[in-house]
């Protein structure tokens, strides 16, 4: 058995001057589509795609950095 990748999104440039951030278990992050020019911080993931919104409801399981992150998805 195979498991193949999902398409890959990519979340803009971190406004930290080391390109990282923390953020706290519990934590509320909304993703945003059409600003990837823009930095992303620990409130706001600006994605490189508007696709997500078409595809994902409440309660959809999301994975970050090749699943060292988990994310439930609470609104659209």
């Amino acid at each position: 058995m195979v498991e193949l990748r999902g398409r890959e999104i990519r979340i803009s440039k971190i406004m930290d001057a080391n390109n990282q951030m923390k953020i706290r278990a519990g934590s509320i992050v909304n993703l945003i589509s059409g600003q990837y020019d823009q930095p992303s911080d620990a409130n706001n993931f600006r994605i490189n795609t508007s696709e997500m919104q078409k595809v994902l409801k409440p309660n959809d399981v999301i994975y970050f950095d090749d699943g060292k992150v988990i994310g439930i998805i609470i609104d659209i």
